[in-house]
C-alpha cells in the first residue's frame, strides 16, 4: 500500500529538519503536526542517525581540510610572496571557500519552499501546524544568524 502524499511531505520534511538542520525530534513532530513516536519510527526506518552522523562528518572533514590547504597556503606564500604560483594557490583556496557559502539562488529556493510549505499547510487547514512550522523557522533563523 502507498504512503499518503500528505504523510510523505511531512516525512520528508521532517527528514530535512532532523538531518540536514539538526532540529529536534520533539520541534520536528510540533513543526509537521506528528506525535515523537512516529518520527522515532521514521528515524529508525530511514536510518537518519546514519545519514545525519555522516553528514556532519563530511563537513567537519571539508572545513578542515580546506582550513589546512589555507594554512599551508598562506604560510608558504608568507615565504615567499614574489611566488606566482603560490599566490595562485592561495587565490584558488580563497575561491573555493567563498562558492561553498550557499548561493543566493539557494538561499531563495530554501525561501520558497518553506514558504510553499507554509502554504501546503494552510491549504489543508492545518493552521497549528503552519504557525508552529512558522515559529520553527524564526528559531531557526535566529540560531543560524548566531553561528555566523
Amino acid at each position: 500500500m502507498s504512503e499518503p502524499q500528505d504523510k510523505k511531505l511531512r516525512r520528508l520534511i521532517c527528514e530535512q529538519l532532523y538531518v540536514e538542520l539538526d532540529i529536534s525530534v520533539e520541534e520536528c513532530a510540533k513543526t509537521v503536526g506528528v506525535c515523537d513516536k512516529t518520527i522515532y519510527r521514521w528515524i529508525k526506518a530511514g536510518n537518519w542517525h546514519e545519514k545525519k552522523a555522516e553528514i556532519q562528518s563530511l563537513d567537519r572533514l571539508i572545513t578542515l581540510n580546506l582550513k589546512r590547504a589555507l594554512y599551508q597556503g598562506l604560510k608558504s606564500f608568507a615565504s615567499d610572496p614574489t611566488n606566482k604560483d603560490l599566490q595562485s594557490l592561495v587565490s584558488l583556496l580563497k575561491q573555493f571557500k567563498e562558492q561553498n557559502k550557499p548561493s543566493l539562488v539557494y538561499k531563495d529556493n530554501v525561501i520558497k519552499f518553506l514558504d510553499h510549505t507554509v502554504d501546503y499547510f494552510l491549504e489543508k487547514n492545518m493552521n497549528e501546524t503552519a504557525s508552529s512550522f512558522q515559529r520553527c523557522l524564526v528559531d531557526l533563523a535566529e540560531y543560524l544568524i548566531r553561528r555566523q
